[in-house]
């Protein structure tokens, strides 16, 4: 009897515990919109509602041109370069073909760092480890490029992005894209920095 007692005690724990864990999830189903109740986890990624990505210019431009966006692109551009976001870089924006925009960054200031001091440091000092010079083998497979650089690519795909919509499922090869983005500096512009900027660093 005591055996059965305890087991009962048991299973009414249990049973109350698992009320409390649907509770949990039904809060939190309201608070975001959905109901786990509803989800089918056999349904693809491109057919749930929630795998969608709308940039937040996305509605109000979706009826646009490209042509038209990579102008509201480089008016973007123009004020975040006003307004201190950016450094005072030039940005070639364009429609490349019916469904891409390429923005290449052209000028930078003279100030501009391409590659973080640390990675310019141990590149001198470990030639031979860094044999492609694209950091390859750099410890820790951290990213040579510094702070400045990361904040430009990071701070104009921010602006590509919001007018953009991404319900793709990369999975199944399924690609559903407004446009698709290339983010980057030009090959001019790039190529002889490294070695300039090592030799410029303190012996």
């Amino acid at each position: 009897m005591t055996a059965i007692m305890i087991d009962l005690q048991t299973l009414l724990s249990l049973a109350a515990a698992d009320a409390q864990e649907e509770a949990t999830h039904k809060r939190e189903a309201a608070k975001s919109g959905t109901d786990d109740k509803k989800r089918n986890p056999y349904m693809p990624a491109y057919c749930d509602p929630n795998n969608e990505f709308r940039g937040t210019k996305y509605d109000a431009t979706r009826y646009l041109p490209l042509t038209e966006v990579c102008k509201l692109i480089r008016q973007d551009i123009r004020d975040a370069i006003a307004g201190g976001l950016l450094p005072k870089v030039k940005v070639s924006v364009r429609k490349e073909d019916a469904r891409a925009v390429t923005l290449i960054v052209k000028e930078v200031p003279e100030a501009f760092q391409f590659y973080s001091p640390k990675y310019l440091k141990w590149a001198r000092e470990y030639p031979f480890e860094d044999k492609h010079g694209c950091g390859r083998n750099y410890p820790g497979w951290s990213d040579p490029r510094s702070e400045q650089y990361r904040q430009v690519i990071d701070a104009l795909t921010e602006i590509v992005q919001a007018y953009n919509r991404d319900n793709s499922d990369s999975m199944v090869d399924y690609f559903d894209v407004r446009f698709y983005t290339t983010v980057d500096f030009c090959r001019e512009l790039t190529a002889d920095r490294k070695e300039e900027e090592m030799a410029a660093l303190p012996a």
